[in-house]
């Protein structure tokens, strides 16, 4: 009885301990390839999904208005809307919608309520994280009244997450693609 518990006890750690997922050689060398490409090609990220930070007053406004269309406060689908956020040398222009609450004040005319700018990239900087086996593309960016720290998580070219953090508005995180290309 006790050689079956002992054996039982080491068939459940060795499960346990193989079931961590490793970063492998191949995984670093498909990153290495993308953060050369870009460094040196432009680049485009298209968005697939919005996921907008939670708060009491979004939940309250979004589950009314959006259940309607199949999404929710957590998920909104953009398939399909062009949405995207494109990165030159030294420049990136931006379409993509906002949803959530505005912090600071921002005008009453009420337009640009996305992210709807061109800006020159102030200071850009990417990595790869092994820990969590992703590649990082940090910059930041600016339009006439607020500026955003933008973060893209690369884990191959068709699993990317984009965080935007933006001084006058919630935090916000997109889904998508990543696709190399020319941009004027």
């Amino acid at each position: 009885m006790k050689k079956l518990i002992t054996g039982l006890l080491v068939l459940i750690s060795l499960s346990l301990i193989s079931c961590k997922s490793s970063f492998t050689e191949t995984k670093r060398m498909e990153l290495t390839a993308i953060q050369k490409d870009l460094e040196s090609k432009s680049f485009e990220f298209q968005a697939d999904a919005a996921f907008p930070f939670q708060t009491q007053a979004f939940n309250n406004v979004a589950n009314d208005l959006l259940l309607q269309t199949g999404n929710n406060a957590n998920r909104i689908n953009l398939q399909g809307n062009n949405y995207s956020v494109q990165v030159g040398e030294k420049k990136a222009q931006f379409n993509l919608p906002f949803y959530g609450e505005r912090r600071l004040s921002g005008g009453y005319n009420g337009d640009n309520t996305g992210f709807d700018f061109t800006s020159a990239i102030e200071v850009s900087n990417n990595q790869i994280i092994a820990k969590n086996g992703y590649l990082s593309y940090k910059f930041k960016a600016s339009n006439k009244t607020e500026s955003v720290d933008v973060e893209l998580m690369i884990y191959s070219l068709n699993s990317v997450n984009l965080s935007v953090n933006s001084s006058h508005r919630t935090f916000m995180k997109y889904e998508g693609t990543l696709i190399f290309k020319e941009i004027e």
